[in-house]
This record gives C-alpha cells, structure tokens and sequence, in this order.
C-alpha cells in the first residue's frame, strides 16, 4: 500500500503566511481604491456646487430688471487681517431670484458671507433677502456653500475701462462682474466673469 505524504507544519505556516500576506494586500489595495472614488466624489460634488452657484448668479445678472434703480449695489467689506467679505446685492421678484416662490412685491437679495453662529469664525455664503421696502435689518438668511474663507466682486466699468471694488451707481449697471471665492485662506480662489446683459440698455 501506498503511503500518502502529508504536509508538514513548516508547509502549513508557509502557506498561511503567504494567503496572508494576500489578504492584507488585497484590503490595502481595496481600500485605497475606495478611498480614491471618495475623494473623486467629492471633488464632483464641490466642483457641481461651484458650477451651480455661477451659473445662478449668472441667470440673476441676465435678468434684471431693465432701468430699475439700485437694480445692483456692490459693496465691500473687509475685516481686519481677514479675506474680504463683499455683498453684491440685486432686485429682483419672487422665484429663482430669492430661491423661493412665496412673497409679493420686489425683493433686494445679497449674495455675501455670515458667520455660521454668533460665537462662530466659519463663514458661509449665502443669500440675504429682504423686501425692497423692508429695513436692512429685517432679513432671512439662505446659506449656499458651506465654510468659506472670503468673497470678493469687482465690477468693469466701459466708461471707466477699469475694474472697480465698489459698484454704488444706482442708475446704470457694470459691463462684467468678476467674483473671487476663497473656501480656505491659503487656497487659491474660485473665479467668475458674469456678464450684466441688461447694461446695454444703458450704452
């Protein structure tokens, strides 16, 4: 009879060892991919969010109101050592302008940056709505984008054929709006050009 030759336990902790080692690459490997799809995903995600905030302000540039007054303020701000904080505010009518379709009557709505509670350091950008005949301080607060660094607009004038900071002509409107967007200090701003249609009625 025939004896059969067994595996020896050097051969048994050999192959342990080795589908092992497998094992650990293959959830390196697992992980590393999934990882990658993470962070791709969210990459999509911030640059989905980046591409639908400008193309709103884009559509609310388009359409302001032709010869309205104070159709479109800039005004900036900054604070301390700190980035800028700038408004752009416009007027406009319930619906895709003031991101709601409840309300009568006009609205101005400023596209700019609040803290995200009073004790708070973290920015926001985000949408200040209020009635056109309503005080300054009687406004509702839409946040857009959450933690942001700062926010800046400038305004080309063709009169001027200069970029502004401040645009406070309450009777005619820029030819383009440039905005810069930090989502951290260090980190190289997000940047428009919107062109303000309706500014050739004024030409």
């Amino acid at each position: 009879m025939k004896r059969r030759r067994a595996f020896t336990l050097i051969e048994v902790l050999v192959a342990v060892v080795l589908i092992g080692m497998i094992a650990v690459t293959l959830q390196r490997f697992v992980t590393t991919a999934l990882m990658g799809i993470s962070i791709s995903s969210e990459h999509e995600a911030e640059a989905e969010k980046m591409s639908a905030l400008f193309r709103y302000i884009d559509e609310q540039l388009d359409a302001l109101t032709p010869r309205a007054q104070s159709a479109l303020i800039g005004i900036p701000h900054k604070f301390g050592a700190g980035l800028n904080s700038d408004e752009l505010q416009w007027r406009c009518f319930p619906g895709s302008g003031t991101l709601s379709s409840t309300g009568e009557g006009e609205w101005f709505v400023t596209l700019t940056v609040m803290p995200q509670s009073k004790t708070s350091t973290t920015l926001d950008l985000g949408l200040k709505r209020r009635y056109v005949d309503a005080d300054e301080t009687s406004y509702d607060w839409v946040p857009l984008v959450k933690d942001v660094a700062g926010v800046k607009f400038e305004y080309y004038s063709k009169q001027l054929n200069a970029w502004l900071d401040r645009w406070n002509d309450q009777n005619s409107r820029p030819r383009l709006v440039r905005m810069l967007l930090w989502r951290t200090k260090d980190a190289l701003p997000e940047r428009a050009v919107f062109s303000v249609n309706s500014s050739r009625i004024e030409q």
